[in-house]
């Protein structure tokens, strides 16, 4: 059963958590999302919503962290 999509709150609220870990932290949560969010060979199901705003948000504060 598939996770519901974030709420915005939630979003922001996880961004915060992740802003105040360190960068290799941040790197793991993200390969680990990463790797939740990829296709297995004979499944269609794609990723829930929620592992996807997870992903996201930790991409963009990798992004943060390379300027």
């Amino acid at each position: 059963m598939a996770r519901e999509p974030m709420s915005e709150q939630e979003i922001q609220r996880l961004a915060h958590e992740l802003a105040h870990i360190s960068p290799y932290h941040v790197q793991e949560f993200y390969n680990e999302k990463l790797a939740a969010c990829r296709l297995q060979p004979g499944t269609k199901r794609p990723p829930d919503a929620r592992t996807i705003q997870e992903l996201v948000t930790a991409w963009k504060l990798l992004r943060k962290y390379q300027r």
